[in-house]
């Protein structure tokens, strides 16, 4: 669809100061009053003017849901000078060169899938400063990144404490915070009439502060592609510390519009071709409040409770009676960190989750869904020297009160008739190790293991009418990171996911002994791996900076003759980018590549066609101006190939795109 929201134009903020984290000195744990921090300072945050923003030090005091040390690797950080940089005013945009990004675009419900390492069914979760949404897809493509401070992207799902899963990844969503006032409008302009406008404004410091934001956003879509679009968004958030032990805030997210759903074009079938729908209006708020207690140096008590509501009108041509997908969800996180040694944090965790669809929605409706998920887990950490060792155990449960649809990968529309109710889903065990060695002061090891269990779905059965065998699923990590104050970083990770008693699809329902029907599936043998390269510079004495990354990987399915690659998944995935200051001019350029895959979604069934295999290339030109050079005015253009390629069948890309606007700070 084009829209100025796809554009992954770039303009640094050149005269920003930095704000990310502290500095780091050699690579040695540091002794602070009642805690350990380890790390080193990441050298593309080194200099003047830099894009980039690094992990933050290893506090579990003040972060307690940080994943495993052997993760930090395959944990990508999205902060807010690389979101202006990028220019990209929605989410998913946002995080399109995040190493090994794969984004499936096109005109359904489901209108962008976002995916990391090719780990779909299920795709990553998403949170919210912490809290774990089970449903985010219509709330994610068009979330407003202006509202964000940061992105932090776990690539690997060996994750532990973020998600009651981690099958995908996780996405964990920053919300937007100042420590001094601040007035932000943008306003843009671009093709096929798309417009995009923003305010924010914010305070804080001390014992209070807030942050607000407000934004419209409208593209009339490619000609007669029915692919217009008005979203109307806000963004509140309130923090304050009524005691010197207590921390609070709140934050809320609004998004109101209506939405086309872009029709297919061939080699989409027919029936695909001939849909015209919309959602016409759509509502979506999401609510996160928290509170941290401190009760002494060595423990600290995090709550964090969450609710969301979506309501999303679905109307259809030929015209028939529209139809309501409603649901909502509310949760509470418990996180509870103690510190019985100065060199030793324990963790203890818990999660409660419940989502209900009265409705139905997506590919399942009108089927209702009632879930209660609860999970539990324990990490602890130490540090030893130059070691910091890490280990935790999860155990989370599903509740079926209702539930009518789920997904096996390759076969979610042949589910339909599947429907499981009063069921409680099989403990799911999880187990984790991870540590971090640093071999000098620019150079350090990560390693991680995760061995834990997926249910198999509920009211699936084999051909032999037999209950599916639990899955398990091995994870492995290996990471190395140097790090050179004159050059940047560099990080090579390598990763693999062995998964025994995989459910696949039989190609076959029928009706089991209830008398219900059951969707038939097959225990079998998947496993993938790959090699991820990310490479970062800081801003050079010349006004250069750039990054570069590249994912090569494979998806195998074990058959009777061995084992099969999965030819709907890229093997290799690859983004960069350039930014070339002259004074007051900034020139970046932008690239991304996908390689060749191949799925029969949309088109004739059985009849796998090739998608991807492309390279979109960006560019933009800005030119800053004002009080210490804070606002900018910028044209640029993307997809300078003109190519019309597509990531799924019937939808390709509108080709070359341009805009304008500004961006201005007071």
């Amino acid at each position: 669809m084009n829209r100025l929201g796809r554009l992954p134009l770039a303009a640094l903020c050149l005269a920003l100061p930095f704000t990310g984290p502290i500095a780091r000195g050699a690579d040695q744990p540091t002794q602070l009053p009642g805690m350990v921090v380890t790390g080193q300072r990441d050298a593309v945050e080194q200099g003047a003017n830099s894009i980039f923003s690094a992990l933050p030090l290893r506090d579990l005091l003040k972060q307690p849901l940080t994943e495993s040390p052997g993760l930090d690797p395959a944990t990508s950080i999205i902060g807010a000078h690389e979101l202006r940089w990028l220019n990209t005013p929605l989410l998913l945009d946002a995080m399109q060169y995040v190493p090994g990004a794969w984004t499936e675009s096109r005109g359904r419900k489901e209108k962008q899938l976002y995916s990391v390492r090719g780990q779909r069914y299920p795709y990553p979760d998403f949170l919210i400063d912490g809290a774990w949404f089970r449903s985010f897809t219509e709330t994610a493509y068009h979330f407003s990144a202006a509202n964000l401070g940061q992105i932090q992207a776990l690539r690997s799902s060996a994750g532990l404490l973020l998600t009651p899963e981690s099958l995908g990844g996780a996405i964990n969503l920053q919300p937007r915070e100042y420590v001094a006032p601040q007035l932000q409008v943008d306003a843009s302009f671009g093709s096929n009439l798309t417009t995009r406008n923003h305010v924010n404004y914010g305070n804080g410091g001390g014992r209070f502060g807030y942050a607000v934001g407000a934004g419209y956003y409208h593209t009339d879509g490619q000609a007669d592609r029915n692919g217009a679009e008005n979203v109307y968004d806000w963004f509140g958030r309130v923090q304050g510390k009524p005691a010197d032990a207590v921390t609070l805030s709140l934050t809320a997210f609004g998004l109101y519009g209506d939405r086309q759903l872009e029709t297919a074009l061939p080699p989409a079938t027919a029936a695909t071709r001939s849909r015209v729908e919309a959602f016409d209006p759509f509502r979506n708020h999401v609510v996160v409040g928290k509170a941290r207690l401190q009760t002494s140096d060595t423990a600290v008590t995090e709550v964090i409770a969450n609710f969301a509501h979506r309501e999303y009108t679905f109307r259809s041509n030929p015209p028939a009676a529209p139809t309501m997908e409603r649901d909502w969800e509310y949760g509470l996180r418990l996180t509870q960190t103690l510190q019985p040694a100065p060199a030793n944090t324990l963790r203890f965790s818990g999660l409660f989750s419940h989502w209900e669809c009265p409705t139905g929605k997506r590919f399942f409706w009108p089927r209702p869904a009632d879930l209660w998920t609860y999970t539990a887990g324990v990490v602890d950490e130490q540090v030893l020297g130059r070691w910091v060792l890490n280990a935790g155990y999860r155990l989370s449960r599903t509740y079926f009160s209702e539930f009518g649809g789920y997904a096996i990968e390759g076969a979610p529309g042949r589910l339909q008739t599947v429907r499981t109710t009063d069921t409680w889903e099989d403990p799911l065990h999880t187990l984790s190790a991870g540590a971090s060695m640093t071999l000098s002061d620019r150079a350090t090891l990560f390693g991680n293991v995760t061995w834990g269990q997926v249910a198999a779905p509920l009211s699936a059965l084999t051909p032999s009418l037999a209950r599916p065998e639990i899955e398990t699923r091995t994870k492995l990590d290996l990471g190395f990171r140097g790090t050179w104050p004159a050059y940047g970083e560099v990080v090579v990770t390598a990763f693999g996911v062995n998964q025994d008693d995989a459910t696949l699809y039989a190609n076959d329902t029928r009706t089991g002994p209830d008398g219900q029907p059951v969707a038939l599936v097959r225990n079998g043998r998947v496993r993938s791996y790959g090699l991820e390269f990310d490479t970062r510079t800081r801003r050079f004495n010349r006004g250069t900076q750039l990054f570069l990354n590249a994912v090569v990987m494979r998806t195998e399915v074990a058959e009777a003759g061995g084992w099969s690659r999965d030819r709907e998944v890229p093997q290799i995935i690859m983004g960069g980018g350039l930014s070339q200051a002259w004074g007051d001019w900034e020139l970046s350029l932008l690239a991304k590549h996908v390689g060749p895959y191949e799925n029969d979604r949309f088109a004739t069934p059985g009849i796998p066609l090739e998608l991807a295999d492309f390279v979109n290339l960006s560019a933009n030109l800005a030119r800053w101006f004002g009080p210490a050079r804070r606002s900018k005015a910028y044209i640029g253009a993307d997809n300078l190939r003109d190519d019309e390629y597509s990531t799924v069948n019937g939808y390709p890309s509108p080709g070359l795109t341009l805009s304008g606007g500004v961006s201005l700070i007071f």
